[in-house]
């Protein structure tokens, strides 16, 4: 890791930061500080293309009080998906993992109409891509983008976020994610907070809104969270989490810098 640059030249900060520290501080040095470059991965070009697709729905929402034709946001969701691959440097530098392209791209459609059909209708947005900035004691600049505002089921105010995923969330992740404190923190008082998840498992799609609360306890909190994690960056001093079930070859795509003692073929041999 180099001292100065996480010291002087990491002039932004951002939710996604923290939480990468929090799971990894080698894995953050290295895409923070370092900038060591990494694959994108499939999840990441689904997500994207839907957000996309979500945003024209919504946008269209705000500006003529309906929500865009199906046809239209999946419309959206094609060209995202195009875009993602593109800005991620073409199909090749794409970490598909187990999906094919041809399959990302199908689950990416169905993900789409899912949120369309099953979600969109109870979204009342007023605002979409809001952005948000915080300025630090020391200068840098936290930054965090809301992907709308609005009331779902006449439950204003609001702010939703969309998700893609593979299956429905546990009980107690909501409570516990980090993201909605980020952005009660981010917009200094209490908010309602609702994940807009679209579910693709393989064998079918459905959906889900779930709801959280953050309050201005927690707000005061993950201050606090943002000030030890700058700290630490301060340091330069960025230790491995060995323990994380990400860390290995498979998850980590820093694992080979971090771990080059381990061979590709090292396992675990059980009698």
């Amino acid at each position: 890791m180099t001292e100065a640059k996480s010291a002087e030249t990491l002039r932004r900060f951002s939710h996604s930061l923290i939480d990468t520290y929090l799971g990894c501080p080698r894995k953050a040095g290295y895409r923070y500080v370092d900038e060591l470059p990494s694959p994108t991965g499939v999840a990441l070009i689904k997500g994207t293309a839907m957000d996309m697709a979500a945003n024209h729905d919504l946008k269209s929402y705000i500006e003529t009080g309906k929500h865009a034709k199906p046809s239209e946001v999946l419309d959206a969701a094609e060209d995202g998906f195009a875009e993602a691959v593109d800005r991620a440097g073409g199909t090749e530098e794409v970490d598909w993992g187990d999906d094919p392209e041809d399959d990302a791209f199908d689950s990416t459609i169905r993900l789409t109409r899912t949120w369309r059909r099953e979600l969109a209708p109870d979204i009342e947005p007023t605002a979409v891509q809001v952005e948000l900035h915080h300025e630090l004691p020391s200068g840098r600049d936290f930054i965090g983008f809301l992907d709308w505002e609005g009331s779902v089921d006449g439950r204003e105010p609001v702010i939703g976020d969309n998700k893609t995923g593979k299956r429905k969330m546990n009980r107690d992740q909501p409570s516990k994610a980090l993201q909605p404190y980020a952005y009660a923190w981010l917009k200094n008082e209490p908010i309602e907070f609702v994940f807009a998840r679209s579910i693709d498992t393989g064998k079918g799609t459905n959906s889900e809104f779930c709801w959280t609360k953050r309050s201005s306890d927690d707000v005061a909190w993950y201050g606090e969270l943002v000030t030890d994690v700058e700290r630490a960056f301060e340091t330069g001093i960025f230790p491995p989490n060995p323990t994380s079930f990400l860390c290995s070859e498979r998850w980590c795509p820093y694992f080979a810098t971090c771990q080059p003692h381990r061979s590709t073929h090292a396992g675990v041999e059980t009698r």
